[in-house]
């Protein structure tokens, strides 16, 4: 950060590839739950510590609502892209991990007028939900959702999850959400 490095990119390129390869040590049982966990408050610590430096001041560019589906419990990854929306000027509204499709849809109807949903899942083990929960929102809303996350492979793959577009990192949800306002 001294020496001039935006704080995006301490997610991108420090955070993100540092808490994919110790999920993937986790899994591939080279590390502990423990290990995972420890570094899950560490990557936290400097989550809060770096939040503030994304405020910017000025008109906002759209409202959005990003969160996951019931059973996914990575918070990190939302928390991190709410900032990098947040600094490109967007008001977001941080629904957190784990939420009930009901509650997801009544959370985003509540917060509407939206310029878009962001939807955000991690565990492969249910990405399929998704699917449910895209349906359940573009019953109630017409808004655009944008999915991403380690668990979603790509465009075609987020599409039929009911997605209108993919983001395979924080900057592509960032320049979706631009391409909206």
């Amino acid at each position: 950060m001294a020496a001039g490095v935006e704080p995006s990119r301490i997610y991108t390129d420090v955070l993100s590839p540092a808490l994919r390869s110790i999920g993937e040590h986790w899994h591939n049982g080279t590390s502990s739950i423990a290990d995972e966990h420890r570094a899950t408050a560490i990557a936290n610590r400097i989550v809060g510590r770096l939040s503030a430096r994304f405020t910017r001041r000025g008109r906002d560019r759209g409202r959005i609502v990003i969160g996951t589906p019931a059973g996914e419990g990575h918070a990190l990854p939302v928390a991190m892209v709410s900032d990098m929306l947040r600094g490109a000027g967007f008001e977001v509204i941080d629904l957190g991990v784990d939420l009930p499709t009901d509650a997801f849809v009544e959370a985003a109807t509540a917060a509407s007028p939206l310029t878009a949903i962001a939807v955000s899942v991690t565990n492969p083990a249910i990405v399929d939900s998704v699917a449910d929960l895209s349906a359940a929102l573009k019953a109630e809303l017409d808004v655009p959702i944008v999915v991403g996350g380690y668990a979603v492979e790509d465009e075609d793959h987020a599409r039929r999850l009911g997605a209108d577009a993919y983001a395979a990192d924080g900057p592509a949800a960032v320049e979706f959400a631009s391409s909206l306002s």
